[in-house]
């Protein structure tokens, strides 16, 4: 079992956070958005973090979003992803954050 997926709701928003990455509340083992609207709701307050554990409960995924201010992430399936796109680019992809998922990998660009 992935390791990540069973860390609890609050551990993996607040580490996020930290990093100045805006989350979201997504159903357990799964990628569906809980809050309609997502999109426009998704936050670094931990204030909403606890509503959302009031509301949902803590047993649930951590959906990361990305900003038009200079956050970039990649959800990667394939573990070859990162070489094929080097190899393609012909460019070296900067080390960064780099979060592990049951299929494969997350990798965050954050300014």
């Amino acid at each position: 079992m992935d390791t990540q997926s069973a860390l609890p709701f609050n551990k993996i928003a607040v580490s996020m956070v930290k990093r100045g990455v805006p989350v979201i509340p997504v159903r357990a083992h799964d990628k569906i958005p809980l809050p309609m609207a997502w999109q426009f709701k998704a936050s670094k307050n931990p204030n909403d973090i606890l509503g959302w554990i009031n509301q949902y409960g803590n047993d649930i995924n951590c959906g990361c979003v990305a900003t038009l201010d200079g956050q970039w992430m990649l959800d990667a399936d394939n573990p070859e992803l990162w070489s094929l796109l080097e190899q393609e680019t012909g460019q070296k992809l900067p080390r960064t954050f780099t979060t592990g998922s049951s299929k494969g990998q997350h990798k965050y660009w954050l300014q």
